[in-house]
């Protein structure tokens, strides 16, 4: 098993753990270990200083990282794109249908746009994500366009500030 597969079948079985309608899950490496892992969740909760009635995958995953081992490290925010850029956020989004055999199929999970810039600022560079064909695509954060929307923030897009 290639590295990219093994990591999209660790974030994978986070997804299918998921309560929520779009199952995404995400896992955070450094080099070939797993440091955290999680997926998206509807809980209201205070997520890297904001509230959210629901957290992405890799908004979670980021969250837990700078928690448990950055903020050992350091509390100056600033400083914090020193350690993130050594770390790759791996997301995948599972069917949703539960007739269907399950057998680790990858939907679209790139990141939405407020997701990219949060993840940008706080100073991570790479990240690998399930695209439309179910294949897994490594690229900088810098590099995916910044358009993308999550159907609720399409949805309720005039609440959403970006």
């Amino acid at each position: 098993m290639c590295r990219k597969e093994k990591f999209a079948s660790l974030a994978y079985v986070q997804a299918l753990q998921s309560q929520m309608s779009f199952k995404h899950g995400a896992v955070i490496t450094k080099g070939s270990k797993i440091i955290v892992s999680g997926m998206n969740h509807s809980d209201r909760t205070s997520t890297l200083g904001q509230i959210h009635s629901s957290v992405h995958a890799e908004m979670a995953v980021a969250s837990q990282l700078i928690n448990r081992y950055i903020r050992k490290k350091t509390t100056n925010r600033s400083e914090y794109k020193n350690y993130l850029k050594k770390y790759i956020i791996w997301v995948v989004r599972a069917p949703t249908y539960k007739t269907e055999n399950l057998n680790n199929e990858y939907r679209n999970s790139m990141p939405c746009k407020m997701c990219i810039n949060k993840l940008t600022t706080l100073g991570f560079t790479k990240i690998g994500y399930s695209d439309n064909n179910g294949i897994m695509v490594v690229t900088n954060l810098n590099k995916i366009k910044k358009s993308q929307l999550s159907s609720v923030q399409k949805k309720f897009s005039e609440h959403y500030k970006y």
